[in-house]
This record gives C-alpha cells, sequence and structure tokens, in this order.
C-alpha cells in the first residue's frame, strides 16, 4: 500500500503505510494533510481514509517512551519549520487526479507547467493528416471496388460523373468512409487520447486530470467537430466550420467541442526531426492518393 501526501503545498511519494505513521508522529501529517493512493477518485485529507485514520487515535500516546505531539504542537510546528524534500520524488505511473478547489495549487500548477499550448495551425495539420489518409483509404476502396472512369475535363464533367451510378457510389463511399473514421477517431482518442495525425505530432487529448476522455465524450467530441468544425467535409459547408472554428479560436483560445465537453489538448515541444518525419509520412500520403485518383 503506497500514499502520496501534499505536505506544506509539495507532493511527497510514493510512501508506505509505515512511513506515513512515522510522519504522524513526527507531527508532519496531520488529519487535514491530503492524501491519495492507486485507486482513489480525488485527494482525500488523511483523517477520513480508514486505513489512515486509525493512526491518528494513538497521538496521545507514548511510542518508545516519547510523547506524540499535540494538535496544537503539530500546528505550530509546521509555521515554523519546513520538512526536507527529497531529491526528485518519484511520480505514480498513473495520472494523479485533480486536487479539491482551494487546497495547495502548488502541485496543479507544476503539473500545468508540463503542458504547451498547442496552436490552431499545428492542431489543423494534424487533423489534415488524417483525413488525407481516410481520403487515399477511400479511394483504395473505390478503385477496387468500381470500374476505372475517364477523367473529367471540365467541371461539368465531373458533375455529369457523380450523377451516374457509379458516381453515386463512389461519393457513398467518401461519405461513409468520413462516418466511419470519426468513429474510429473517437475510440483511438478515448484509449490513447490521440490519432496518427496527433500523435506524429505529439498531441494529445485529454480531461483536465489527465486521463484520456470517456468513449461517450470521445464519440460527442468527434462528431461536433465533424459537423461544426468541418461542415461534414462538404463544400461550403466545411469552409464556413473552418472559419467558424479559427474566429472561435482567436476569441476564446480553444475549440467549440472541447470547451463544452471539458477536455483540453496538450501538447510537447516538436523537434526538428519530428517535423520532418510529419512531413515525409504526409508527402506519402499525398502522393499515394494522387496515384489512386488516376
Amino acid at each position: 500500500m503506497q500514499f502520496y501526501l501534499v505536505i506544506d503545498g509539495e507532493r511527497t511519494g510514493p510512501i508506505s503505510h509505515l512511513q506515513v505513521a512515522e510522519r504522524i508522529r513526527k507531527g508532519e501529517v496531520v488529519a487535514d494533510t491530503l492524501v491519495w493512493e492507486q485507486g482513489m477518485d480525488k485527494w482525500e485529507p488523511a483523517g477520513s481514509l480508514e486505513a489512515i485514520s486509525a493512526l491518528f487515535a494513538e497521538r496521545n500516546q507514548t511510542v518508545d517512551g516519547e510523547l506524540l505531539p499535540t494538535e496544537e504542537e503539530i500546528a505550530q510546528r509546521q509555521r515554523n519549520t519546513k520538512p526536507p524534500l527529497p531529491d526528485d520524488p518519484p511520480l505514480p505511473s498513473a495520472r494523479l487526479p485533480a486536487m479539491p478547489e482551494g487546497s495547495a495549487t502548488i502541485v496543479s500548477e507544476s503539473l500545468e507547467r508540463e503542458r504547451s499550448n498547442v496552436r490552431l495551425s499545428r492542431r489543423m495539420l494534424a487533423r489534415f493528416f488524417d483525413y488525407v489518409m481516410v481520403v487515399a483509404l477511400c479511394s483504395l476502396v473505390i478503385k477496387l471496388l468500381l470500374p476505372p472512369r475517364v477523367q473529367p475535363a471540365s467541371i461539368q464533367e465531373f458533375v455529369d460523373h457523380i450523377q451516374t451510378e457509379n458516381g453515386f457510389k463512389a461519393s457513398l463511399i467518401g461519405v461513409a468512409g468520413f462516418f466511419v473514421w470519426h468513429v474510429i477517431e473517437s475510440v483511438l482518442i478515448h484509449m490513447f487520447g490521440t490519432t496518427p495525425g496527433k500523435a506524429l505530432l505529439k498531441i494529445k487529448v485529454t480531461r483536465p486530470e489527465g486521463w484520456p476522455p470517456k468513449l461517450g465524450t470521445s464519440l460527442a467530441r468527434s462528431f461536433m467537430l465533424y459537423v461544426f468544425g468541418v461542415g461534414f467535409v462538404q463544400f461550403p459547408f466545411v469552409i464556413i466550420g473552418l472559419v467558424f472554428t479559427m474566429i472561435r479560436y482567436r476569441t476564446t483560445g480553444g475549440c467549440f467541442w472541447d470547451q463544452s465537453l471539458g477536455l483540453q489538448v496538450e501538447g510537447e515541444t516538436l523537434t526538428m526531426r519530428r517535423t520532418v518525419l510529419f512531413l515525409g509520412f504526409l508527402a506519402l500520403l499525398i502522393i499515394a492518393q494522387l496515384g489512386l485518383s488516376v
């Protein structure tokens, strides 16, 4: 059983149950000290945890002949002294839940500093990558299932082709492909917090406490973006959606779907190597798409 504690506004841990008892004896941990362990939804006062509360019942007893300090003495000691912190305290394998409102904010601020504000252009590039990938896959399906067509020489010939049976089937495959992709995207974000394009650009979608979104929230996000962000990927609605997204981002600093669902977008600093890797994969997808369209 391992615990994490907030002492003097600093996160400490993991420490064992025996070490917690020792800190209680020394007066470093009191009933109001915030504690978290794996499996808890949020930080709780130490005195409210069954595993720890029994230790406070012994605070007026003696240990090895030494009288434990009273609560007044503990409070005075914490005001006058600050226990030394370990060098680079280890973090748990899972992200810790958000601390309750009004508690020490240093922990949340230190975690927030690890997150960088992801620019809209970077997010749009990641989505462009995913959409090019979807278009290439749809083109491959069309090429395998439908007979080859003559490339239209004018807009009128293109419109006439769409009105044919094969043109209608090709359009239907494209619409269905984007619909299926947004379902797949929501599952990927629920499981990993990212998609292929976002992963290449080191972008993740998370809840405020750092966990990936729930599946229902991911589905809602994907289809809100599909409708309001890219207008079903159909002209002219896609232009309207992009303009709406840019205005919203400029005025509020975020996107409508993320703000409505209480999600946040995190991004790590991009290296030159990762940028070149992204551009290389994007170029390959575009070349593949052009080859399948011939």
